[in-house]
């Protein structure tokens, strides 16, 4: 399994915090940093600078306001190529334009969200690639479908390490639904609500693991919301990274 993503999912985490708590936790995990907080339109947004690396963190659907302004607005807009969901545009490029103030063309970029934080951080990390900045690192958890067809595989073709990921049986992971013209981005890694992960799995994979777990126990349903949850996807990778480390699979 991919040895960042334990990293990402706390920064995705950490997001969701008060000011106060994101600079004691980030405080934690590194030294010699400088963080912006961006917070515009209820959006929100981390920036951490650490010897000319650049982190960023999306916070993903924290109120009604996110439902009402961004989320509900679910028709679709033309992007760089193909069509986006206009909320999500909208969105990503209000934190863009203050991202830029901040950002430059040298350094390296890594950005990474949950949920609407997801959608957000792989529209900016795709408008930053084609404005020609240095993007590496993109991990989203449980994202929501960004866009039409045309758009994702166009978005999957950049050039900048994506890792997608989704836990279980994570509602969000089917919406906006298709007929409305939204295509999922291709999932890298799938978990099960028993620790066990997938790698590039099919989505005929995804969703026959989600019709036998529901099949079999009526009760999942009630994990739907409960899987999309951001402390839920770091309980399940901090668990799986600490039985790698037992096994020494994790050096």
């Amino acid at each position: 399994m991919d040895n960042n993503i334990l990293f990402y999912s706390r920064l995705s985490m950490i997001a969701y915090k008060s000011n106060e708590r994101i600079k004691e936790e980030i405080a934690k995990i590194t030294n010699s940093y400088k963080l912006d907080i961006i917070e515009i339109d209820d959006l929100k947004a981390l920036v951490i600078e650490r010897r000319g690396i650049f982190y960023i963190a999306i916070r993903g659907t924290a109120n009604l306001k996110n439902w009402i302004n961004t989320n509900a607005k679910f028709s679709k807009e033309s992007f760089i190529e193909g069509k986006v969901h206009k909320g999500f545009k909208s969105a990503s490029i209000k934190l863009l334009d203050r991202l830029k103030l901040i950002l430059d063309k040298e350094s390296i970029i890594n950005i990474t969200g949950h949920s609407l934080g997801a959608a957000l951080t792989n529209l900016i990390a795709d408008n930053l690639v084609d404005q020609g900045y240095n993007v590496l690192d993109v991990y989203l958890f449980g994202c929501p479908k960004i866009g039409n067809s045309k758009y994702r595989k166009w978005s999957e073709q950049n050039l900048y390490n994506k890792i997608n990921v989704l836990n279980d049986i994570d509602v969000i992971y089917n919406a906006p639904p298709f007929f409305l013209g939204y295509s999922a981005l291709d999932v890298d890694i799938f978990f099960t609500s028993n620790c066990e992960y997938y790698v590039n799995p099919s989505k005929f994979k995804i969703h026959l693991h989600r019709i036998l777990k529901i099949k079999k126990d009526i009760l999942s349903l009630i994990e739907l919301a409960e899987d999309h949850s951001m402390k839920n996807y770091y309980h399940i990778i901090s668990h799986i990274y600490l039985e790698k480390m037992l096994n020494n699979d994790i050096i």
